[in-house]
């Protein structure tokens, strides 16, 4: 039996209990990475051990994960099982000297992993990373604009375009949507 790792690391400047809240709030997970296309948590209450969570994502079949492990304001796991694969995708958040190291480690097992890492593995990886730099980025844009919003007399526009969605939708493989382009304040 065969099983495949992948692994991605970032750095993020921010107090791991922020970088926590946006991690675990694995619905807003669409706004943030075109990795994702819905991310709808199907068990009541905050996530915690024995969680569902439907996941569909651009070119791969909708899973729905289970999660196994849950560290508050460190870590969680889920996992799937398919017909000769296993996956179960770790997700950690660490302290450092600057921030916060956020860890994602998606581990597939099972006589067909060494396939799908032939033919999707490239997608992983780079899923892996739009996940990273994704919650990088929403981190850091949340920060900034909170703190320029909290101060007084300030007022938030925000630019829009209709264009060609970088994430397809379920209906067509090019959706529109429209997405920010520019946010100011004045």
């Amino acid at each position: 039996m065969s099983e495949q790792v992948y692994e991605e690391s970032i750095e993020v400047d921010a107090d791991p209990q922020r970088v926590w809240e946006v991690l675990i709030d694995v619905e807003s997970w669409p706004e943030w990475t075109p990795s994702m296309t819905t991310v709808e948590v199907i068990s009541p209450g905050p996530l915690r051990p024995g969680s569902r969570v439907a996941i569909k994502q651009p070119r791969l079949a909708p899973a729905e994960m289970t999660v196994d492990e849950y560290v508050e304001e460190r870590s969680f796991a889920w996992s799937s099982q398919m017909k000769g694969l296993g996956t179960v995708a770790d997700h950690r958040v660490d302290l450092t000297p600057t921030g916060s190291r956020v860890t994602l480690v998606l581990k597939q097992s099972g006589p067909v992993a060494g396939l799908v890492r032939l033919g999707y593995g490239r997608m992983i990886r780079r899923y892996l990373h739009l996940e990273s730099t994704g919650l990088k980025g929403r981190e850091l844009n949340q920060r900034h604009y909170e703190s320029r919003a909290s101060q007084p007399g300030r007022a938030w526009t925000t630019a829009y375009t209709a264009s060609p969605s970088r994430r397809p939708s379920g209906d067509s493989p090019r959706g529109e949507l429209s997405v920010p382009i520019a946010r100011s304040c004045r």
